[in-house]
């Protein structure tokens, strides 16, 4: 199935906005367990619940971490 330019304009209204992390798949389990983001830590006791991606239309994105006020911009 190929996507045309309206097609993506379209689907903009559903992916544009800001996103955080929820839930955590856990890859290794054999029913891809949902983790909540508040009890995953990674090694130094943070947790991913302060991850949040925001899209934007022109097909960016930027990743902040609010627990230490990193960005990264991506497309």
């Amino acid at each position: 199935m190929t996507l045309d330019e309206n097609d993506l304009k379209r689907g903009l209204k559903f992916i544009v906005g800001t996103w955080r992390v929820d839930y955590i798949v856990n890859a290794w389990s054999n029913d891809l367990a949902h983790i909540p983001a508040k009890e995953f830590k990674s090694k130094d006791g943070r947790d991913f619940s302060d991850i949040t991606f925001t899209f934007f239309e022109d097909h960016t994105v930027i990743m902040k971490n609010s627990a230490d006020g990193k960005e990264e911009k991506g497309e």
